[in-house]
């Protein structure tokens, strides 16, 4: 989606599309990615990005220099962080969400080593169904 944006395009590319599913009628935009997809939407949404709630997947610490722990201090936005047991750097990082993350949080480790959407393409069947089912429980909410 993003394809060859230069630094800081991403985040123009992430608030146009909001900004169009808002003109097009949305009441509520919920971003979110795996892998770097996590990390840009995490970082977005902590430079102001104006959506309802973030889909964080098997990201890791820094994205653009900044670590996730500065990303979320202040981020109130509903957020549903899921990563692997066995992914070393994401798992680690449910921690540090459980500490550091404002506002409604729900963190789903799953019981696999598969990172992002591998989950979803190589992980055991019932592990993909259950991160399916958390994503749209999640989604829900709103």
């Amino acid at each position: 989606m993003f394809g060859r944006a230069q630094r800081g395009g991403r985040l123009a590319n992430l608030t146009f599309l909001v900004e169009r599913l808002r003109d097009a009628g949305a009441r509520r935009v919920v971003v979110g990615g795996a892998s770097p997809g996590a990390m840009e939407s995490l970082y977005a949404l902590s430079r102001g990005l104006d959506a309802d709630g973030l889909i964080w997947v098997s990201g890791i610490d820094l994205y653009q220099g900044v670590p996730v722990t500065e990303q979320v201090d202040d981020l109130t936005v509903p957020k549903l962080f899921i990563a692997g047991e066995f992914d070393d750097e994401p798992a680690e990082l449910q921690r540090v969400f459980e500490r550091n993350a404002q506002g409604q949080n729900e963190i789903v480790t799953l019981e696999t080593g598969e990172h992002g959407t591998d989950i979803l393409d190589f992980g055991q069947a019932p592990i993909a169904d259950e991160f399916r089912q958390a994503v749209l429980d999640f989604l829900d909410g709103f």
